[in-house]
This record gives structure tokens, C-alpha cells and sequence, in this order.
């Protein structure tokens, strides 16, 4: 037992900086592209004159949920599975020998689950934060459909802002001006989205 909680601590101790850099990047991507996905979707719905605040969180649950299991955390770990196991088939091929069952092929497989799970997150919980306001629409706590909207626009287009702030910052560039590029695109999508329905 105490062997095997030392191999996985070694083995997470094997997530190094350019994995975690990649969980990263696969993080904010995925956010972003869940957070717009929602985003269109909301307001397609809002000016196509649905006015069920239940229907627009079980559409937005569905894009997030269905986006983050299959492909934010399934398809990135068969990629990243993919990615890794080349790493180990290289080493083994200058090492001259098999790498399977050592510690350094169950921190790769550790590492790809650290990404994969990252991965997800980001397009799940983003935009169950971003509805925030529709669900409170539904227990009555906003009262008026049309404030509980337009907060969700806002409150998605203050989590773009965010996640491209935290990446300027990451960066080391201007975080307000990243900020705002990450906040031009979710203001572009709610004009597209909006034009595509008159």
C-alpha cells in the first residue's frame, strides 16, 4: 500500500510545466468555445421569442455538458493518450527497451487524465456560471426574463474578459487589452447571433 501511494505521488510529481501549460491552454480554449456556444444559443433563442427560461438552461446544459464529456474530456484523452504514447514508443526506441509498467508510462497516462479533466471543466462549469442569471429567473429570484438574458450576455461577456485577462497576464502582456480581444468576440457573436435571426 505504502509503495503504491509513493509510485503515484512520484508519478504526479511528473506533471510538469509543459503539461500543466497545456491543460492550460486546452482550459481557456474549451471555456471559450462553450462560453460562445451558449452564448449564440441564448440569444438566437431570446430574439427567435422563446420566453421559457427552462428551455434556454437545458439547451445551454446540453451544449456544455455534451461539449465537456465528449469533447473536451473523451477526445482530448484519446489525443493526449495518443500524444504521450508516441513520447514513450521514441524513448523506448533510443532506450532500446520497454518503458510499460514503469513509472514514467503511468506519469504519462497521468498526465493525459490531468489535461483531459482540465479540458472538460472548462466547458462545463464556465457556462453554468454564465446562466446564473436564467436560472435564477426560474426560482423567481429575477423576476423579469428580459434582465435575467441580458445579465447572462453580460455575465458570459464578463467571463471572456476574464479568461483573457488571466491569458495576457500568463503572457506577461497588457491583461485589459487581451481582455478586451476575448471580449470583441463574444460581443461579435451576440451581433452575428442577432442579425441571423431578423
Amino acid at each position: 500500500m505504502t509503495k503504491r501511494i509513493s509510485n503515484l505521488t512520484l508519478a504526479l510529481s511528473m506533471i510538469d510545466e509543459k503539461t500543466k501549460s497545456v491543460a492550460r491552454r486546452m482550459f481557456a480554449t474549451n471555456a471559450v468555445d462553450a462560453l460562445l456556444a451558449v452564448l449564440g444559443a441564448t440569444v438566437a433563442q431570446y430574439l427567435a421569442g422563446v420566453r421559457n427560461p427552462s428551455i434556454m438552461v437545458s439547451s445551454a446544459l446540453g451544449i456544455s455538458f455534451v461539449m465537456g464529456i465528449f469533447s473536451g474530456v473523451i477526445a482530448t484523452l484519446l489525443v493526449e493518450s495518443a500524444e504521450q504514447r508516441a513520447e514513450i514508443k521514441h524513448v523506448e526506441h533510443v532506450m532500446a527497451t520497454r518503458l510499460s509498467n514503469t513509472i514514467l508510462y503511468r506519469g504519462s497516462l497521468i498526465a493525459s487524465i490531468y489535461v483531459a479533466l482540465w479540458s472538460g471543466l472548462g466547458m462545463i462549469v464556465m457556462p453554468i456560471i454564465g446562466i446564473i442569471p436564467l436560472l435564477l429567473n426560474i426560482v423567481s429570484i429575477i423576476t423579469s426574463l428580459d434582465n435575467a438574458v441580458w445579465l447572462t450576455i453580460c455575465t458570459i461577456d464578463l467571463q471572456l474578459f476574464g479568461l483573457g485577462a488571466w491569458l495576457g497576464n500568463l503572457a506577461g502582456g497588457k491583461w485589459y487589452i487581451w481582455g478586451l480581444k476575448f471580449l470583441g468576440i463574444g460581443l461579435v457573436v451576440t451581433l452575428i447571433a442577432a442579425l441571423l435571426m431578423h
